[in-house]
């Protein structure tokens, strides 16, 4: 059992701060976009709870951002440089990669997919990237 009052080790670094190292979004529409791409990275495309989100956040036209996300999702597994870590739906802070998913997704840094995919399947997953975004921003 570890003491509160006893410094911690320096050869042993606290893995829960190092493996999220992001907070999460303060805008709602980013925040559902994050659950969305965290419910159907771990459930699968079609996770009922992902479109429930979406239904939430889009309104009547949620079929088009929900189809948007899913072929955004498949690229990104189809074109990903290497595995993607990915935190349950209930944690509190972001991984690395969903930062640059999220950042990505929401239009401020495309240079991010670069980074997940490599230059092979950058232009397929900008594409992508650009066609939600333009769903998100309507």
């Amino acid at each position: 059992m570890t003491d509160p009052d006893r410094p911690a080790r320096p050869d042993r670094p606290d893995l829960r701060a190092c493996a999220l190292p992001h907070p999460l979004p303060a805008c709602r529409r980013e925040q559902a976009l994050l659950l969305m791409f965290r419910r159907m990275a771990i459930h699968g495309l079609h996770d009922a709870h992902a479109s429930m989100v979406a239904l939430d956040q889009f309104g009547g036209g949620f079929l088009r951002a929900l189809h948007l996300m899913r072929a955004f999702l498949h690229g990104l597994a189809r074109h990903a440089s290497g595995r993607i870590q990915v935190a349950p739906g209930c944690a509190p802070r972001m991984t690395r990669h969903e930062a640059l998913v999220v950042a990505a997704m929401s239009g401020g840094c495309p240079v991010a997919l670069l980074e997940l995919s490599g230059p092979d399947g950058y232009a397929d997953l900008l594409t992508l990237a650009q066609a939600l975004q333009g769903e998100l921003s309507a």
